[in-house]
């Protein structure tokens, strides 16, 4: 699988029992370092990363219950604070469960858009015991990074 093993991963998700830790689990099974993130603001970096190349972003970080417009704004606004505006070419993966916020997501990245933007709904993403399954992640991302050879060529040249 081509994606970056250097730690150029980050993983923002405030379930972390249930989604996060899981998601990082079978993400370094398979040799892929990453940086994870609750979106708690204490644990945010004092300045943005930049050089990395991958994002899952849950879209409702501790905004259960809150309007659309709220839930965006704040997992915005989170990823903002982690990602540097210039970052270079990045991959987003919707890490999610509400698909339906997934255009104003776009629409408020309008500034430093992803090279590629991927929904991977979590629940499509378990197996019967619950457990994450890497192969359908690393499928549903192969097949993605076909759309944008050039970002799929950078991802590999940065491997070697």
């Amino acid at each position: 699988m081509n994606i970056p093993q250097n730690g150029r991963v980050v993983i923002i998700d405030d379930e972390v029992e249930k989604e996060g830790f899981p998601l990082m689990r079978a993400l370094t099974k398979n040799k892929i370092a990453t940086i994870y993130f609750t979106g708690n603001i204490e644990e945010l970096p004092d300045n943005p990363l930049k050089g990395i190349r991958i994002v899952f972003l849950d879209i409702v970080l501790g905004t259960d219950g809150q309007p659309a417009k709220t839930q965006i704004a704040t997992a915005v606004k989170i990823f903002k604070s982690i990602i540097d505006r210039h970052n270079g070419p990045y991959l987003l993966i919707a890490w999610t469960n509400h698909e339906e916020h997934i255009e104003g997501i776009k629409a408020a990245l309008n500034d430093m858009p992803p090279s590629c933007f991927l929904n991977l709904e979590k629940s499509k993403c378990k197996n019967t015991d619950g457990s994450f399954n890497i192969n359908k992640i690393e499928k549903k991302i192969k097949t993605e990074l076909k759309k944008v050879s050039a970002f799929h060529l950078f991802t590999l040249w940065e491997n070697l």
